[in-house]
């Protein structure tokens, strides 16, 4: 099982690409002077042409195995957003016919900060949006918490604890936080 951060709404999402990251050919990673590819890519017969087969990353990301703290650079820009259906995972409960998952290695205040400017400009299509976190298990009816806030309230504080919202007790707990524009 997983957890998953995601908003809904009734407009659809714009996707963000995470600007930290990118997708490469074989051929474009060797231009690039990347030379940690598997032995298989390089072998006669596999296209080299391919695209999105190299995960290339601009930062450097560390975990602590006894912490399970995450260093990733701290940049406030190092998050994507990737519009899907909700019918394409088990376990969304939204009734919102349009999804997107936030994707980030941690909360910092200033991604946090990026994250509600990209809410805001979505707000400007929709009168409301919601932000979930969730752990899919198909195995327990999960418990919900719902909290609503305006536009106007919303803080990177605010998106902290969604983010960090504990997933581990029993009944798992969906969060849902309804963001609304006025």
């Amino acid at each position: 099982m997983s957890v998953l951060l995601f908003m809904a709404s009734d407009a659809p999402f714009a996707e963000r690409c995470n600007p930290h990251e990118k997708l490469l050919s074989i051929n474009e990673a060797l231009a690039l002077g990347i030379t940690d590819i598997p032995d298989f890519m390089l072998e006669e017969g596999f296209d080299r042409n391919q695209p999105n087969v190299i995960l290339y990353m601009d930062r450097e990301i560390e975990i602590n195995p006894q912490t399970n703290e995450i260093e990733d650079g701290n940049f406030a820009d190092d998050f994507a957003i990737f519009p899907f259906l909700p019918q394409e995972y088990f376990g969304i409960h939204t009734e919102k016919p349009f999804c997107a998952n936030l994707e980030w290695n941690l909360y910092t205040k200033d991604r946090a900060e990026n994250v509600i400017a990209y809410m805001r400009e979505h707000l400007q299509k929709t009168e409301e949006l919601e932000i979930w976190r969730v752990w899919l298990d198909d195995t327990q009816v999960p418990v919900f918490r719902k909290k609503e806030l305006l536009l106007s309230e919303l803080t990177a504080e605010v998106l902290q604890e969604i983010a960090e919202a504990d997933l581990t007790i029993e009944p798992p707990v969906h969060y849902c936080y309804k963001i609304r524009r006025a």
